[in-house]
């Protein structure tokens, strides 16, 4: 009730605590005994559906030689294809754009390829994101950057979350939002935005009233439309 600075959602529930008369009374959590009543309903069976309780007889378990044979498929699979970039998977980009397989490959390198081109493919030697929204364009690496500054710099130096809720609507890329955060950072007009709003105002008092001409006051407007004389400019004068 004492932060001038509260904007949004708080700055309404201000507005609707201040038709009533309160007092905050502090109420140490280890009292709070009622917090989050409907998430942490007890649940009165005694039928372990999710096997969270740990309070059965039998603890299931897992053969070994299995958990040892996926762990081993799982480590080869990552260490002979590790999971990168669409545009620094060469093999999926030729299968996109070609069809064709590289030559002498191996079973599991072509399941990889087939099982990411599902998601992906190219349309007017552009490569796009088959997304249930809808397909988005994903722009090579190089050209990324230049996309964000473009958008951020022609609708008016928006913040992060609004800049990237925009280029998602056409783009899609790995670690888009990390990039538009970076790159948004940097922005010196943005910088000095901030910087002027974090400044505290201060308190608006009456300038003192002394004698005749103790004050002046000048302006000057500039680039109007030519009088017959030949002037352009206005000096005021206060």
């Amino acid at each position: 009730m004492t932060n001038d600075k509260l904007i949004g959602k708080l700055a309404r529930w201000v507005f609707i605590l201040q038709e009533y008369e309160f007092k905050v009374i502090h109420r140490p959590g280890i009292t709070h005994q009622n917090a989050d009543t409907m998430s942490r309903r007890p649940f009165t069976t005694s039928e372990d559906f999710l096997e969270t309780r740990q309070d059965f007889d039998q603890i299931p378990t897992i053969h070994v030689s299995y958990a040892s044979s996926y762990l081993a498929l799982l480590q080869c699979n990552l260490v002979e294809h590790p999971i990168v970039d669409i545009w620094e998977d060469l093999h999926t980009l030729r299968f996109l754009q070609h069809g064709e397989y590289p030559p002498q490959i191996t079973s599991s390198l072509r399941d990889r390829i087939q099982h990411r081109s599902k998601h992906y493919s190219w349309k007017d030697n552009h490569l796009v994101r088959c997304l249930p929204r809808g397909d988005r364009m994903v722009p090579p690496p190089h050209e990324q950057p230049g996309f964000i500054q473009k958008v951020h710099l022609e609708l008016g130096h928006f913040g992060v979350k609004c800049i990237y809720s925009l280029l998602t609507s056409h783009y899609h890329w790995k670690d888009m939002y990390a990039q538009v955060r970076d790159i948004i950072a940097r922005c010196e007009q943005c910088d000095r935005v901030r910087t002027s709003f974090s400044f505290r105002q201060l308190t608006l008092s009456p300038l003192p009233i002394q004698g005749m001409f103790y004050r002046w006051s000048c302006d000057l407007a500039r680039e109007l439309p030519q009088t017959s004389r030949g002037n352009v400019y206005i000096m005021i004068m206060i």
